[in-house]
């Protein structure tokens, strides 16, 4: 096998890019530098062969570093995991870099190359400096593997909390997530949102558990930062190798987060959905959950969303536009006391409005109020001759606690549905639920009530 002729080039120029850096700041012991770290990876890469180059998600770094007072150096082991699914364990030391203000290591090899001693199909290097800022530079020429010349683009170093008096996150509870507006976005891409439930332990750690928008399940654990950072990688079930969601999250400041998700899914020939692969960035939406008490109505008081409350369902057109749905869809919808969410009215030849039986016959969904993400099924009929066809479509999402209910959205979702057409595979559309709360005047005046009359005014009524 070629050397590529590139290596030796990449080399030198990680090796004078990174340690080259001019004045340094206040000097540090390598105990300084002891902790956990992980950073996001990028790659510079090109639509065509000379074109314009663009940063692509190139894979992540988990190392940690193992230091004491006394010692001049301090032992690195970590993992170097690539976008196409590949992971190299290695283990290095860091020394104190000139100036003091970072530990360094100029070259880490991995994966030999069979005949050149020395030579390595895989190379890095790394510094850290004293704000827990990882910098990595490196190139990767295995064959089977994503080549590329690679390099940080950001990176969090985790804190420890004990879960005992004042060392617990601030931001410990639960959250509702939905990855949404895909970009870019079409008839290639799922439509419909991803969502997850999350759960912050005292210790800090994240767990979280939900589906990408085109029903993929996703579910793993992460370790906080002091400030309430949480990078994610997930690898949905059923994907091929290479298939992943990642970013980054900020539970102290919930909201929309300042960077979007990447979520990539490569072709695979025997998957329900989207077998064609696709890539695109999405938006990341997180939103606290406050756990009702036992007993209590699953929805928080404070929203004022009562259980005679309606609010509106949307669905995208997504595997809906083959037919005319609007009898088994419906448009108004309202939390029941149990956590049903329950349909109220359609649009033209759905059943009446508040008629329970027939709409429970077409949607059955219900929210757990514990996590907040919702579940259950729409079902979709239509005529083939005269045969009436009825399809089941699930539908899944989360609810998510705004800080008032407007004409935004405060739920997101999907539903997978396969189109009517002959050999056509399943796709994701997507589901919201949005204000404005009207009142359900049948549920709200529902009951048995006292009527009392005024004789006099009777007595009125009766000689007009």
């Amino acid at each position: 096998m070629r050397i590529p002729s590139i290596l030796r080039t990449v080399l030198a120029f990680i090796t004078l890019g990174l340690f080259a850096s001019g004045a340094q700041a206040a000097s540090a012991v390598i105990s300084d530098f002891h902790g956990s770290y992980e950073a996001r990876l990028v790659a510079l890469e090109s639509a065509t062969p000379g074109g314009p180059t663009y940063t692509a998600f190139y894979g992540r770094m988990e190392l940690t570093v193992t230091a004491s007072k006394t010692a001049n150096t301090a032992a690195v082991s970590g993992t170097l995991l690539t976008r196409a699914g590949k992971k190299y364990p290695f283990k290095t030391t860091v020394a104190l870099g000139t100036g003091g203000s970072t530990a360094d290591q100029r070259n880490v090899g991995l994966v030999p190359l069979r005949g050149a001693a020395g030579v390595f199909l895989v190379n890095f290097s790394l510094s850290i400096d004293t704000a827990g800022v990882v910098t990595v530079r490196g190139e990767n020429f295995n064959p089977g593997d994503a080549n590329a010349i690679f390099f940080s683009e950001n990176s969090l170093r985790f804190a420890t909390f004990t879960g005992k008096g004042e060392s617990i996150p601030a931001w410990l509870g639960n959250y509702t997530l939905a990855f949404i507006n895909p970009s870019p976005s079409g008839a290639t891409v799922p439509a419909g949102a991803g969502f997850a439930t999350l759960s912050v332990a005292k210790t800090g750690v994240l767990t979280y558990k939900g589906k990408t928008g085109d029903g993929a399940i996703i579910t793993g654990n992460a370790k906080p930062t002091a400030s309430g950072n949480y990078g994610f990688f997930a690898t949905p079930a059923g994907y091929a190798v290479g298939g992943y969601i990642s970013g980054i999250i900020n539970l102290a400041t919930p909201g929309l987060q300042e960077e979007p998700a990447v979520w990539n899914k490569v072709a695979k020939t025997a998957d329900k959905t989207y077998s064609a692969g696709f890539s695109t960035v999405v938006d990341v939406l997180v939103r606290p959950w406050f756990v009702p008490s036992k007993g209590a109505y699953p929805f928080p008081a404070a929203l004022g969303l009562g259980s005679s409350k309606n609010f509106q369902v949307t669905f995208s057109p997504t595997g809906l536009s083959d037919g005319d749905y609007s009898a088994n869809l419906p448009t108004t919808l309202r939390i029941t006391q149990l956590g049903v969410i329950q349909a109220v009215s359609g649009g033209a030849g759905s059943p009446p409005a508040n008629v329970t039986k027939p709409w429970n016959a077409l949607w059955n969904v219900k929210l757990n109020p514990l996590t907040g993400a919702f579940s259950g099924m729409q079902v979709l009929t239509h005529l083939n001759g005269t045969k009436t066809v009825t399809r089941k479509a699930p539908v899944e999402g989360v609810m998510m606690v705004a800080d008032a209910l407007s004409s935004e959205p405060f739920a997101y979702g999907q539903y997978l549905v396969t189109p009517k057409a002959a050999g056509s595979k399943q796709v994701s559309g997507l589901v919201t639920f949005v204000g404005p709360l009207q009142e359900n005047v049948s549920v709200a005046t529902a009951g048995n009530y006292t009527v009392k009359v005024r004789v006099d005014l009777a007595e009125m009524v009766g000689t007009t």
